[in-house]
């Protein structure tokens, strides 16, 4: 699964719109919007390293499980 889906699932998950979502990460000094969230969980804005910590807090998760690392190096490794 894509970052950006694994975010859309799990802002889902909490039960989170895209709006308080967007609220959340603005509260940590983020300059996004609801739109931004859209276009984000589309795959149409690009996220940097930067941001994903942020993101992660959010969403009670840790960065590790925004990007999948543990599920690509299991695939990989075995």
């Amino acid at each position: 699964m894509r970052t950006h889906q694994t975010i859309r699932r799990l802002r889902e998950n909490a039960g989170m719109s895209q709006g308080e979502l967007a609220i959340q990460l603005q509260l940590l000094g983020m300059n996004v919007s609801q739109p931004w969230v859209s276009g984000m969980e589309l795959g149409k804005i690009r996220l940097t390293p930067e941001m994903l910590p942020y993101i992660a807090m959010v969403l009670n998760v840790t960065p590790n499980d925004l990007v999948g690392w543990d599920e690509f190096v299991r695939q990989h490794r075995s």
